[in-house]
């Protein structure tokens, strides 16, 4: 039996077994960076639940529209990681900073979404717009394409908005509420400089 539809199915397959793998892979090296960066392994695992809320999301949609896991739609899941957990590492950083001037965790919440929140915001709407003209094209394929990016980037940003800092607030995790270590003010300060 050949032919293309037996070769699909075996693309189909090997794009499938591709994806679990490359994904499960992603969400282990993002979190051990994250867990280095904060010096906490809370910290990587706050992240990963973050970026599986966006990601079980996405693939929930797609699932419900019927909407087929091809080349095209499996390059979503690396863009729904980059920008997450770029989305998740500002956040978590400019309210570690609210925390340590003294703030409440509610009002570091709120601090944090009316400083760092708007940048993430506009980041997420330039991009929202920019891959929303696809939905008029008229390659059906294209069209899901588009539609499925915009989707990725706005469970990003709710992931970034409402899971995370529910998720902050309920634990209170200690890593976003130490004092810094002596001696080390001076490179928090400049990562802080860069993340803002």
């Amino acid at each position: 039996m050949g032919g293309f539809v037996a070769l699909y199915d075996d693309m189909i397959g090997v794009i499938v077994k591709g994806e679990v793998q490359s994904l499960s892979l992603s969400l282990l090296v993002v979190a051990f960076l994250v867990a280095l960066l904060f010096r906490s392994f809370v910290a990587g695992i706050l992240a990963s639940i973050t970026l599986e809320f966006a990601i079980s999301f996405l693939f929930g949609l797609m699932g419900f529209l019927g909407i087929n896991l091809d080349l095209a739609t499996a390059v979503l899941s690396s863009l729904m990681i980059g920008v997450g957990v770029d989305y998740v590492i500002h956040y978590m950083w400019h309210y570690k900073e609210k925390r340590l001037l003294g703030k409440s965790p509610v009002e570091a919440t709120r601090t944090t979404f009316t400083s760092v929140g708007r940048g993430i915001v506009f980041n997420a709407l330039s991009v929202i717009i920019g891959f929303i003209v696809l939905l008029i094209s008229a390659f059906l394929p294209v069209r899901f394409f588009g539609l499925l990016v915009v989707v990725t980037i706005s469970a990003c940003l709710v992931g970034a908005f409402i899971v995370l800092p529910s998720l902050i607030i309920a634990l209170r995790p200690k890593f976003l509420e130490s004092e810094p270590q002596l001696g080390n003010n001076n490179s928090v300060q400049a990562f802080s400089h860069l993340a803002g």
